[in-house]
Order: structure tokens, then C-alpha cells, then sequence
């Protein structure tokens, strides 16, 4: 049994895998310091019985390390760091500034269809959308998620609120512009419809330049765009930590 950890800001997402099939994942909260909270300790407790042979983990937080996890004795622990060698090229030029979890995820789109050209697009904090070209990580973009832009037009003004939900009334969006009847519909679709307009029209690019592409969504976000994006998407909660636990298997 192998354990795969995505450390973020605030949630350690986990995956167990037996070989390549994963039998459990969730995620935990952590603390400020990136610790897991006080109440989730002995759901974290869980992951180690039976005890896992191996642990990778990749972490957004620049200065955590794997001391700060509690791991029990014995467990063999890798870090995804930019030296790890992996199962994909990585065309990136500054490697020592890409996102651990960006890489993780195409190393499980590439595991997951046998090499075949993707589009991973992670709808979380931020939207980032990357390229999987050949077998090689071409780059991406990475802009602003729904909630940071709520956040953003609410703090960065004086008059704008900041709506509770992201679900607009009366209906989804559609194939055709909604225009907002209220400042918190405006907001809604703003943050909405600019989201779409950037995925679809980024995949039109793409798919020009490179030809028919597998279109990936992950993240917070991915349920709740999936279906108002006008073409067939995978929806893969996992697919950081499939990716993750691909690394470990080509490493050990």
C-alpha cells in the first residue's frame, strides 16, 4: 500500500493505492502551519493502518516539510521536487517555479490515456490550464478561480459585494450571454461566463494549433463548470494524486 498526499493551502488531499487502483481518498483540513487540525487527527491516524510502505507528497507551501506530517517509523517517504525524475518531459523553463501539483496532474493524464494529447485544466483556487503534448508538460496559464474573482471585485472596491453562493438563479448559463438583472447577478456572471469564455476559448486554440485534444477538469471548481463547458470533458477529482502515485511507481 502506497499513500499520496497534495498539500495545499488549507487541505491535505489524500489517495491510498494498491499498485495503480486507489481504495480511498479525501481530504483533511490543515492549520495556518500546515498541520493537520486537531479534530481530523484520527481520520489522519486512519491512513496508517495498515502502515503504507511509501509516501509522496507534493506541497504548494515552499517550506513544509514531511516532519511536520507525525509519520509513524517506517514509512519510506519521497517528495515530488523539481530534480524527480518522471515518466513525462518537462518543456517548462523554469522548472524550479512550476507547481508540484500542476505536474502531477499530467503525469496521470499521460497515465491515464496512454499518451494522447491533453488539455488539464485544475479549477481551483486558481484555473490553471495545461498542456500535455506527446508525452512532454508544454506550460499553460494560470488565472484568477470563481472564488478569487468574487473575492477580488469585492475587496479591490468600495461598492461591490460579495455574493454568497456561486450557483446563479433562475438557471445555468446556457448557450446564449445571460445579462445580470442585479449587482450580484452581474458579479455571478462576470466571474461565471469570463471562467467559460477563457476555458472554451483557450481549447479552440489549442485544438487549431494542435489537433484534437482530451479535455481534463480537476479541482474544487470542476463538478460545477463540467457541465456548462460545450464539449465532452473527463471529470477527474484524482487526478493529482493518480499522478502522484505514477511518480512513486516509476521511482521505486
Amino acid at each position: 500500500m502506497n499513500l499520496s498526499l497534495d498539500i495545499g493551502n488549507t487541505h491535505i488531499k489524500f489517495g491510498l493505492f494498491e499498485g495503480r487502483k486507489l481504495v480511498r481518498s479525501g481530504r483533511l483540513e490543515t492549520s495556518s502551519e500546515g498541520v493537520i487540525s486537531p479534530t481530523k487527527r484520527k481520520a489522519w491516524e486512519s491512513l496508517y493502518n495498515p502502515l503504507p510502505e511509501w509516501l509522496i507528497y507534493s506541497s504548494v507551501r515552499k517550506h513544509f516539510e514531511a516532519t511536520q506530517l507525525h509519520l509513524p517509523k517506517g514509512i519510506k517517504t519521497v517528495r515530488l521536487q523539481t530534480d524527480t525524475p518522471l515518466p513525462v518531459k518537462n518543456r517548462y523553463r523554469t522548472p524550479e517555479t512550476l507547481g508540484p501539483d500542476r505536474l502531477a496532474a499530467a503525469v496521470g493524464a499521460y497515465a491515464q490515456f496512454g499518451g494522447a494529447n491533453c488539455l488539464i485544466i485544475d479549477a481551483g483556487s486558481c484555473i490553471t490550464l495545461d498542456l500535455l503534448i506527446e508525452g512532454a508538460f508544454e506550460g499553460g496559464s494560470i488565472s484568477p478561480g470563481l472564488d478569487m474573482r468574487l473575492d477580488a471585485m469585492h475587496r479591490f472596491t468600495d461598492g461591490l459585494p460579495r455574493p454568497a453562493a456561486k450557483r446563479l438563479p433562475g438557471g445555468e448559463t446556457g448557450d446564449s450571454i445571460r445579462l445580470g438583472k442585479t449587482t450580484e447577478e452581474a458579479l455571478l456572471l462576470g466571474a461565471l461566463q469570463g471562467a467559460l469564455l477563457e476555458i472554451e476559448g483557450f481549447i479552440a486554440s489549442a485544438e487549431r494549433q494542435y489537433g484534437p485534444l482530451k479535455v481534463l477538469l480537476t479541482g474544487g471548481d470542476a463538478s460545477f463548470l463540467a457541465d456548462k463547458l460545450k464539449r465532452e470533458i473527463f471529470v477527474l477529482p484524482n487526478l493529482v494524486l493518480r499522478g502522484l502515485n505514477e511518480i512513486l511507481l516509476h521511482n521505486v
